[in-house]
């Protein structure tokens, strides 16, 4: 089928008016340099010329019970798991499925790229990296947690993302000043993980479209176990040993045995859903009171 005509506004239009969705932007593969092996948009679709990033805000509602959560009432979490995670991901892949069948009635080629899960959990990464695109299709700064953050919602969204062949008009990158200043705020996101899992002294360095950014360097695995750690779950089975200073995919493994089953038992009508968020939560970027955006970024 050759091509007809689809424009950038086109998807714009369709995702904000019919997927309420609140942020969109367009990358071209070129500002994907340097991406690791096999995270490359080439790597995925090799005629690929775009990325979408896709986004859309967590409710100042679900934030707040993450607040109450961590503040004693523990099923408050629920609501952040579900409406701040888990329903997120599936409306933003419904979206995204969307725009790529919107594309390929057109002509194109479309891969919707995953949020999360399904991914590697063997290795801790995901098909390509989403916030990595955001930044790329000028959404905003990776922030110290690593994150992307914008000056609407600090890092207080979620993403997914598109490939395409379809040649559309790429959006400039963020240029602002910096949205994050981990030294201006003490690195707040840092202080606040329950198991340490942000380094406050060892910074991460990368480029997208030719802007630096730093973040601090972030042990995944340690972030995936918060084990024996205060907090909106309940404490491990039995007594677990000290978190080691190394946390390898081994010891994950082993400190499993620890985790409280009635957790796994209430979790699984969500499926998946994140019950920290502190890092997210603590960011002084965006208010908690913060309004919806009104057009998309940028």
């Amino acid at each position: 089928m050759k091509p007809r005509s689809i424009t950038s506004q086109d998807i714009k239009e369709f995702l904000i008016e019919n997927k309420d969705i609140d942020f969109v932007g367009i990358a071209p593969v070129e500002r994907f340099l340097g991406a690791p092996p096999t995270k490359h948009p080439n790597d995925l679709l090799s005629e690929g010329r775009r990325v979408i990033s896709i986004g859309t805000r967590q409710l100042n509602g679900v934030i707040r019970a993450n607040d109450l959560a961590w503040a004693g009432n523990r099923h408050a979490i629920f609501s952040y798991m579900l409406y701040g995670y888990a329903n997120m991901n599936w409306m933003l892949a419904q979206a995204a499925f969307s725009i790529s069948r919107l594309l390929e009635k057109n002509g194109f080629i479309a891969m919707p790229i995953p949020t999360s899960p399904p991914n590697d959990s063997e290795n801790n990464v995901g098909m390509m990296s989403n916030r990595h695109a955001a930044v790329a299709a000028g959404l905003g700064d990776i922030g110290w947690n690593s994150l992307l953050i914008t000056p609407q919602t600090a890092g207080r969204l979620r993403l997914v993302s598109v490939i395409t062949d379809a040649e559309l008009e790429p959006d400039p990158l963020y240029e602002g000043e910096r949205i994050c200043d981990a030294e201006k705020c003490g690195y707040l996101c840092a202080k606040a993980c329950p198991v340490g899992a942000i380094s406050t002294t060892k910074p991460v360095e990368l480029t997208i479209g030719g802007r630096v950014h730093r973040h601090g360097l972030i042990d995944k695995w340690r972030c995936r176990s918060r084990l024996g750690v205060k907090g909106p779950w309940r404490p491990p089975v039995g007594d677990p040993p000290p978190l080691p200073k190394e946390i390898t995919p081994q010891v994950w493994r082993e400190y499993q045995k620890y985790q409280n089953p009635w957790d796994a038992a209430e979790a699984a009508p969500i499926g998946r859903g994140d019950r920290c968020g502190q890092c997210i939560m603590v960011c002084p970027v965006a208010r908690r009171d913060a309004k919806p955006p009104v057009a998309p970024v940028p």
